[in-house]
């Protein structure tokens, strides 16, 4: 009974892996410590304690979707739950983005707006963010809020894994092919490509699963000589069995070959959300591409929210995937002086010319007009940033802006000319 359970649970996994389209990572934390702080609410700085923080977890999971990470709050039961009060239902967090051992986690909700990150060191989790709550009117923001909560890893599971070893490696795959072979399942060729490709992240013909497809794979699996033998069912992956039917042959090959990953390296990582020319970076190219896509009134791949529009809240998505500003027209992370330097040394204020990000267009008309300031402040005091300039920090010591403020009014007058605050 034992092993008959065993055997029908590998063909589930299996199963489901034939219908996984990424490596999936499910990781939940224990909350184990924390604070939640708010001010500049109407009633004051207020300050509590996280509501019994070890009866609370944080679930990482990577949707279907490429490069998307769903962050969730559960409770005691692990249900999805709202943790702090001020957040009225539970949110689901989507279209998280790697940043080193980091994720960052943007959301609107009807309650407020939420930035996070998540932060991954071996066995531990640190969430840090803020959360601004709209008060009553329209466009009025109040209570800005950060908290940090560390957790330990309770458990893990790796789709793909099914040996249990806590590794994609031989012992998953073979085990794989056998038992879908022994099941007579149709859909093996493509289970396998779909593990090797999308979860493993390598090539079909990758015989020794080090990541690329070539001349030493062929070279080892013919040394083995089991090509065509007169021995039914006896090749395994590192002795040329590709398409999982037991038997090393013509038809692996054919499959290898069709798949495209000989002598190509190793399989390119996933696109990351906002890069749109794909060259690992989100830099001006990217946004100046999406700028040009909303004018268009194009826009298919650029809809970050995935709301079915391509408008300026994707805008607002792509800078805070880039962990800066609206107005931040050099990208450095600080919205500053020497960003007005550079719009105005285009020279494109309130001309009726095509205008990018870097010379001032930043709510996607392109052109660059008082509407873009409007945009960029109001972005700028949305993230509590109002008193101070520089990159947009968790907590600093403030700044006053009214200098920038007058030396901004100045160049608008002086459109014509290089504005340089001295």
């Amino acid at each position: 009974m034992i092993q008959r359970r065993r055997v029908t649970r590998l063909v589930c996994i299996a199963l489901l892996v034939t219908s996984t389209t990424r490596m999936v990572r499910a990781d939940l934390y224990r909350i184990e410590e924390g604070m939640f702080w708010s001010c500049c609410s109407i009633a004051g700085p207020t300050s509590s304690g996280l509501p019994t923080p070890d009866q609370w977890f944080v679930e990482l999971l990577p949707t279907d979707e490429m490069n998307s990470t769903t962050m969730r709050f559960l409770n005691a039961f692990q249900e999805p739950s709202s943790l702090w009060p001020v957040i009225s239902t539970s949110v689901t967090f989507t279209d998280g983005q790697t940043d080193g051992n980091s994720i960052l986690f943007f959301q609107d909700a009807e309650s407020g707006r939420m930035d996070y990150r998540v932060t991954l060191d071996e066995m531990q989790m640190t969430v840090s963010g803020r959360f601004l709550a709209r008060s009553g009117c329209a466009d009025c923001y109040r209570d800005f809020s950060h908290f940090g909560v560390i957790g330990s890893l309770v458990e893990a599971t790796v789709p793909g894994d099914l040996n249990g070893d806590a590794q994609l490696d031989w012992g998953d795959l073979e085990l794989l092919e056998s038992v879908l072979y022994q099941h007579g399942s149709a859909g093996l060729p493509d289970a396998v490509i779909t593990w090797v490709e999308d979860l493993r992240r390598s090539w079909i013909g990758d015989s020794d699963l080090n990541g690329e497809f070539n001349s030493a794979d062929l070279v080892a699996i013919f040394q083995v000589g089991e090509y065509e033998d007169a021995i039914a069912n006896n090749s395994t992956w590192s002795e040329g069995d590709w398409n999982g039917d037991g038997d090393f042959d013509s038809s692996d090959l054919v499959l290898a070959f069709a798949t495209g990953g000989f002598e190509q390296g190793p399989r390119p990582p996933l696109s990351t959300p906002g890069d749109f020319d794909n060259n690992g970076l989100l830099d001006l190219d990217d946004i100046n591409l999406l700028l040009v896509e909303i004018a268009s009134g194009h826009g298919e791949g650029f809809d970050l929210n995935k709301d079915g529009s391509v408008d300026d809240q994707d805008i607002a998505m792509w800078v805070g995937l880039k962990g800066t500003y609206l107005g931040d027209a050099n990208l450095d992370g600080e919205f500053n002086s020497s960003d007005f330097v550079l719009i105005f040394q285009a020279g494109k204020y309130e001309r009726d010319v095509e205008t990018l990000w870097h010379e001032g267009d930043w709510n996607g008309d392109l052109r660059f007009n008082s509407a873009d300031y409007v945009a960029a402040f109001h972005d700028y005091c949305f993230a509590g940033d109002c008193g101070q300039l520089g990159p947009p920090p968790i907590s600093t010591v403030p700044e006053p802006a009214a200098g920038n403020l007058v030396w901004l009014v100045a160049c608008l007058r002086n459109s014509r000319r290089v504005c340089v605050r001295r």
